[in-house]
């Protein structure tokens, strides 16, 4: 990480830093470059582009985020699942990390409870820490993870959490990057650097690379699962559309009844 970038980290907090970044790309000139076409479609937004925008910390994917409500590949994958699922009818959801165009109309849909949580204050409603989450055992029908246990220094104990919090036949609905060329998660505690880190896992802030093992964690604390794979699902028109060729896929981790 570049010396300027940590100036520019240490002086504006996250959420300014957000903030900024967001008004960057929904200026006008923006949409007005992108809003002409029809070749690819926002499911969160219900907006029609020419094409998605590059996105990328190191190495920028095509056709990735949205130019109107900033969704990416992950965002669209998990809300044309979400939408009209059994999981938003009279539940009650736990949200890490919220994207907030997700969050948002989460927070409009009828649902018993919904509370966002992450370990900054200026990202969700709540301050949640993930591997000591502060609500009682079988709360939640739904927890909704993506992308933070390769983050979290003691992923194990977050799952215990994860499966703690869930009521049984809960569902937890988690995203991750998985790399398949690796056939057990790469990972190193002895390295406590942000060098150390980008040189092992190639970005500076994860803890670990998982790889084809990566469901076993879950299994060990009680969990079954299944996996949803939008490919398996839509036809490639539809991937087309919106954008999902890099989505990946949705891990649905269950506590299974008594």
């Amino acid at each position: 990480m570049s010396y300027l970038k940590k100036i520019y980290q240490f002086i504006l907090p996250k959420y300014f830093r957000a903030s900024i970044h967001n008004l960057y790309w929904k200026t006008w000139k923006v949409k007005l470059i992108f809003d002409k076409g029809n070749n690819v479609s926002c499911n969160c937004c219900n907006k029609n582009f020419s094409k998605f925008l590059a996105y990328g910390d190191y190495k920028k994917r095509e056709n990735a985020r949205c130019p109107y409500c900033l969704s990416l590949e992950r965002t669209r994958m998990l809300w044309g699942f979400l939408k009209d699922s059994k999981y938003l009818k009279n539940t009650s959801i736990l949200h890490f990390a919220p994207s907030k165009v997700i969050e948002d109309k989460l927070k409009k849909k009828s649902l018993v409870n919904y509370i966002s949580g992450d370990i900054d204050k200026s990202l969700a409603m709540e301050v949640v820490d993930i591997t000591n989450i502060k609500y009682n055992s079988n709360y939640f029908d739904v927890v909704l993870c993506s992308h933070v246990l390769s983050v979290v220094k003691n992923d194990i104990q977050a799952i215990k959490e994860l499966y703690r919090v869930l009521k049984f036949g809960g569902t937890l609905i988690l995203q991750e990057y998985i790399f398949e060329i690796f056939e057990n998660t790469l990972e190193d505690f002895t390295i406590t650097t942000d060098k150390e880190r980008f040189k092992t896992y190639g970005k500076h802030y994860l803890m670990r690379c998982y790889g084809k093992d990566f469901t076993n964690r879950f299994v060990e604390e009680g969990f079954t699962f299944e996996v949803y794979d939008p490919k398996k699902v839509l036809t490639e028109e539809k991937i087309k559309q919106y954008g999902l060729q890099n989505s990946g896929v949705l891990f649905l981790f269950r506590k299974e009844q008594q």
